[in-house]
């Protein structure tokens, strides 16, 4: 996470014995990383490694940094030391890096990272197959600048990036792939057309653009070749609603090459949504106003089906004073993907274990906290969760307070 002191510097704190307790927090970076998103999905681990991306513009706070620079830490022995590199310098004045995204896959690495280049926006792509020791860099030929990465994800010797572009009268979807062994890339536009213009833009939330409290998965890879993309927009030419939320879902089933038919998504119709799966289990959060269910298909989204008991004013109404306060989490430890996690805001966590078709568990856990940590209340932040192999719940959770700085360190000092 990032925090002062030192002008926003990284921080790394780890636990050795399953968060029972914890080593000291340690600052890691401590030039001002001015382009930290700290739900950005920046960090990546692999066994005892453990990879974290750092962009890093100039700022007037920090007046010795004058170049934008794309930071790589890489620790081999489970976080007990970290080695820094500097990956990339890109030029001051029009040009910063604007938002990164890590992923490892056994000794694959690879760093996706949107660039400001004064409006035309470029996507670079750095990749590494031999666990961080080198990287080679591409810059992708695009048919458009980029407005939004939406979400980035590799798989075996393959790699797919979705992104968004914005022009006039003009905005779209793509999702672009290539190999760690070539520079050969495959550029699939997924909005539809209308009228001699494009309908389809990303999630408001997708986490690396944006003001927001979690990262928002908009993409997800199933067996060895399946990708499975949420975005919004219109369904199909000539179709009379035009609104611009719909929540959409397309699938590849041959990593990118060609894509099947668009679902649109039940009535949604607010810019807002996250996507995961398993198995032959897709799961999307989609809204309206500020109502929000699930989405779900169990066939591998051929068919699909809505689950809204936690609407507002249903069996386990969510809170929705904060529309982008959710996640979704798959538990690691079903090969099938069947049992998942609902987590809202308020510390609201609902638990299926059929794939949404029933809720087998629902509980508030800012309750729970209260009875731990003296005058500690739910915030409209949903809490974060990892599943350990030994089928243990991880939770972290910020609590409601005006400093955000001060509140994090308290909470994660009593943990």
């Amino acid at each position: 996470w990032h925090a002062k002191p030192a002008g926003y510097g990284v921080w790394y704190r780890r636990s050795t014995d399953g968060g029972t307790t914890w080593e000291n927090a340690r600052a890691l970076y401590l030039r001002r990383a001015e382009g930290w998103n700290g739900y950005s999905n920046m960090m990546a681990v692999e066994g005892n490694d453990v990879h974290i991306i750092v962009p890093d513009n100039p700022s007037s706070e920090n007046p010795g940094n004058t170049n934008a620079m794309l930071t790589y830490l890489h620790s081999s022995d489970g976080g007990a030391s970290f080695q820094t590199y500097y990956l990339d310098t890109v030029a001051a004045g029009y040009y910063s890096v604007d938002a990164a995204i890590i992923r490892v896959e056994g000794n694959h690495v690879a760093v996706a990272v949107k660039e400001y280049r004064n409006n035309n926006d470029v996507l670079k792509i750095y990749r590494s197959t031999d666990n961080g020791a080198s990287f080679s860099k591409m810059v992708l030929d695009l048919p458009h600048y980029v407005s939004t990465i939406g979400d980035f994800q590799i798989k075996g010797d393959q790699w797919a990036v979705l992104w968004s572009y914005r022009g006039y009268n003009n905005e779209g979807v793509f999702v672009t792939t290539g190999t760690f062994s070539g520079d050969a890339i495959a550029s699939s536009e997924l909005s539809p057309e209308m009228d001699n213009r494009h309908y389809g833009v990303l999630s408001k939330q997708s986490g690396l653009n944006g003001d927001d409290y979690n990262f928002h998965p908009m993409m997800a890879i199933t067996g060895t070749s399946t990708i499975h993309v949420l975005f919004h927009g219109v369904r199909q030419v000539g179709e009379e609603d035009r609104n611009p939320y719909r929540a959409l879902y397309v699938r590849s089933d041959d990593f990118g090459e060609t894509w099947g038919a668009i679902h649109k998504l039940d009535d949604s119709s607010n810019q807002h949504g996250t996507l995961v799966a398993k198995g032959n289990n897709v799961y999307i959060i989609v809204g309206s106003n500020y109502n929000r269910w699930i989405a779900y298909s169990n066939d591998n989204g051929d068919t699909w089906k809505t689950n809204k008991t936690m609407c507002y004013g249903s069996q386990y109404g969510d809170n929705y004073d904060s529309p982008r306060a959710y996640s979704l989490v798959i538990d690691p430890n079903d090969p099938t993907g069947s049992t998942a996690w609902y987590i809202g805001a308020k510390w609201l966590a609902l638990q299926t274990k059929d794939g949404f078709n029933t809720l087998s568990y629902a509980t508030r856990l800012d309750s729970y906290v209260r009875s731990k940590i003296s005058g500690n209340r739910g915030s409209q932040m949903a809490p974060l969760l990892a599943i350990d192999a030994s089928g243990t719940n991880h939770w972290l959770m910020r609590e409601f307070a005006g400093d955000a700085d001060v509140t994090g360190e308290r909470l994660l000092n009593q943990l």
